[in-house]
């Protein structure tokens, strides 16, 4: 946890500075950059919850790992509304 906080300002910096570069329309490219603003956009995706939490007492250490498979999905996007349908896939 505490390599996030140190690895936090940087992400930050990088984030700000990203932003600031493409602030004007007059500077996008349009070979690279599209706009998808009126336009349905779909995905296929797969997923999976990697968070767990541990606790450490002077007695007992306890870890709890997410009860979750591994999720094939499909999603769409339209504006900025987004709707995510995963299903467990069973090996």
């Amino acid at each position: 946890m505490t390599s996030f906080f140190k690895l936090l300002p940087v992400l930050l910096v990088m984030g700000t500075g990203s932003v600031e570069a493409h602030s004007s329309r007059s500077e996008i490219d349009t070979s690279y950059i599209s706009s998808y603003v009126r336009k349905l956009t779909g995905r296929v995706y797969m997923s999976q919850k990697y968070s767990r939490l541990r606790m450490n007492n002077s007695r007992m250490r306890l870890t709890y790992k997410p009860n979750t498979s591994l999720n094939l999905g499909v999603g769409a996007t339209y504006e900025s509304l987004t709707l995510n349908l995963p299903t467990a896939l069973i090996f």
